[in-house]
C-alpha cells in the first residue's frame, strides 16, 4: 500500500542450488572447443559462440570411437541418448562466463557446476482491486485540525470497510460497517497523529477509492 494505491507481487522462494563438480578438460582444435569429461568419456564440441556441434564418444585412452553430430545445435536433439548432458553443457557455459570476468587462463581440470531445479509451481495472477466509483465520499474538513466527518453513498454490494492511514501506510483507524444500507456518516478523532499526509481508503468487495487529508 502507497499513498493510498494498492499493489501486489508474488514472490517465489527458490531452493538451494545442488553442487555438480565435473572433471574436464579444454581443447581447441580446428573445428571448435572440446570440452572433455573423463569420467563419463564424453566429449562436447561447441563453437566460440556456445552452440553444440557434435558430441564424441571416446575409448578408456581418450580416443574418440564415435561422433554424433546435433541437428541444429539444438541439445534438445541428442538429450534421450545423453542423459544429464543438458548438466554438462550448462556447467561449460557457466564456467566460461566466469573467467570471462575474471580473465583466468590457467588449465581446467575441475568445475563445480550449481545447478538450481526449480519446483514446479501453479502460479494465480494476484487478485487485483478496480476503483470503487460510489455516489458519494467526502471527508471534511479538510485540512483538519483533528476531527474530521467521513460521509458517502454507495450502491455496490458488500461490507463497506474504511481505512485511515499516514503516508507510509502505517494503520491508524480501521472500522468495518456492518449492516450497510446504502448510506454512511462518521466522525473520526486523529488529535493524537502526527501532523502531515493522510490516506482515508474506502474498500468495498475488491473495488477501493482514497482521499487524501492533511493534519495540521
Amino acid at each position: 500500500m502507497r499513498n493510498g494505491k494498492l499493489n501486489s507481487a508474488k514472490v517465489i522462494l527458490g531452493k538451494k542450488p545442488e553442487l555438480i563438480t565435473y572433471q574436464l578438460q579444454k581443447n581447441i582444435k580446428t573445428d571448435g572447443e572440446h570440452w572433455y569429461f573423463p569420467t563419463d568419456k564424453l566429449e562436447l564440441i561447441l563453437k566460440s559462440d556456445n552452440s553444440l556441434i557434435a558430441i564424441a564418444k571416446t575409448d578408456e585412452t581418450g580416443k574418440t570411437t564415435e561422433t554424433i553430430k546435433v541437428e541444429n545445435n539444438s541439445i534438445a536433439s541428442v538429450v534421450p541418448q545423453f542423459p544429464g548432458i543438458e548438466d554438462k553443457f550448462q556447467a561449460i557455459k557457466s564456467l566460461k562466463k566466469e573467467r570471462e570476468k575474471c580473465g583466468c587462463d590457467c588449465p581446467i581440470k575441475q568445475y563445480t557446476y550449481p545447478k538450481i531445479t526449480p519446483d514446479v509451481v501453479e502460479i494465480k495472477k494476484p487478485i487485483t482491486s478496480t476503483v470503487l466509483i460510489p455516489e458519494r465520499f467526502t471527508v471534511s474538513p479538510n485540512p483538519t485540525s483533528g476531527r474530521i466527518t467521513v460521509d458517502f453513498s454507495s450502491k455496490e454490494s458488500g461490507t463497506p470497510q474504511l481505512l485511515i492511514m499516514d503516508i507510509t501506510g502505517r494503520m491508524v483507524q480501521q472500522e468495518v460497517v456492518q449492516n450497510f444500507s446504502g448510506e454512511f456518516s462518521k466522525s473520526y478523532n486523529l488529535e493524537s497523529e502526527a501532523r502531515g499526509a493522510y490516506i482515508i481508503q474506502l474498500k468495498i468487495g475488491d473495488k477501493l477509492t482514497s482521499k487524501k487529508i492533511i493534519l495540521q
